[in-house]
């Protein structure tokens, strides 16, 4: 049998929406329309008209396909999205990517659509940002579900409070708080207590506050606006954490009075809160961070840790 459904990836369904008048009702009804934020639905959808497979049959037609993407770029995004960089940006280039990546969370904000155009002779790096652009923390959270499947349901994305706590979304999954480029993710529910262990919250964020100690084998941190790196060092910044953010309770008016000792302050709570976020995986734990450089930096760090081992290995 065919059952055919609409996903309409980049529209966002709206009370009273005009794709659920009245008139489409019959439509619908054959052929149901998910929308931006109904991933779940689409795929309950999936699951519950697709009952048998086909023995991979349709995965190898579209492998040997006539048109696919070039086989060294397909590689290159592949190395990269594993830590590997492939494509290392150099200054314009990366400019070029910060312009871009606001330009996304703006749209994502405000619903409008944008579009950049990179222009450029050959070689000057076009290649090089379009590739960057697509490593947005959506393969850390493929990663994580992947390893929550494989570790009985002890894989978890956390995320330091960099984003609203929206009201109307506390029980609601289909809400989704964090919102990085194409990626949306809700925060954990407040429904429930047992975060940790509800199998559909791996589809959620977790928070400090949810995540305790010797709970997960795995865990995707994600890093928000509120740490960057720049003239060399790693900085903090509360201004960026959500006002829903009670760690931080009071840390404005204490800024006013006395900005040295709030500074202080909050660049510690901030700075313990991805150490304790970034520690709670036993096994091992996936990062993406918003600024780009704070990223280049922490894969530089490992590379020397990396290097530091082995050659502590040699001499041992």
């Amino acid at each position: 049998s065919i059952f055919p459904c609409a996903y309409l990836h980049n529209y966002r369904r709206h009370g009273q929406d005009p794709i659920d008048a009245e008139q489409y009702e019959i439509y619908l009804k054959d052929a149901p329309a998910f929308t931006r934020g109904e991933v779940t639905k689409l795929r309950d959808f999936i699951k519950k008209s697709i009952r048998f497979g086909d023995n991979k049959e349709l995965i190898y037609k579209i492998d040997s396909g006539r048109i696919k993407p070039s086989k060294s770029l397909q590689d290159s995004i592949a190395k990269m999205l594993k830590g590997n960089r492939e494509f290392i940006m150099l200054d314009e280039q990366k400019v070029v990517y910060e312009e871009i990546l606001d330009e996304a969370r703006l749209s994502a904000e405000d619903g409008n659509k944008r579009v950049v155009i990179v222009k450029g002779g050959p070689g000057t790096g076009k290649s090089v940002v379009a590739v960057n652009l697509l490593a947005s923390p959506v393969k850390m959270q493929e990663m994580i579900i992947e390893k929550n499947r494989t570790s009985h349901n002890r894989a978890r994305i956390l995320a330091g409070y960099c984003w609203n706590w929206k009201k109307e979304g506390v029980n609601d999954p289909s809400v989704h708080d964090i919102k990085i480029g194409d990626f949306e993710i809700s925060w954990n529910l407040k429904n429930t207590t047992t975060y940790a262990i509800d199998e559909d919250s791996v589809q959620e964020a977790g928070c400090i506050h949810t995540s305790q100690g010797l709970e997960f084998d795995y865990v995707g941190v994600i890093i928000g606006d509120d740490m960057r790196y720049e003239n060399g060092r790693i900085v903090t910044d509360f201004t960026k954490r959500a006002r829903t953010d009670q760690s931080l309770r009071g840390i404005k008016k204490l800024y006013k009075e006395d900005p040295d000792r709030a500074e202080k302050e909050a660049d510690e709570i901030i700075k313990n809160t991805y150490r304790t976020l970034m520690t709670r995986g036993m096994k091992g734990c996936y990062v993406y961070c918003t600024n780009q450089r704070l990223s280049a930096y922490l894969k530089k760090c490992l590379g020397m840790q990396k290097a530091r081992m082995k050659d502590d290995k040699g001499n041992d």
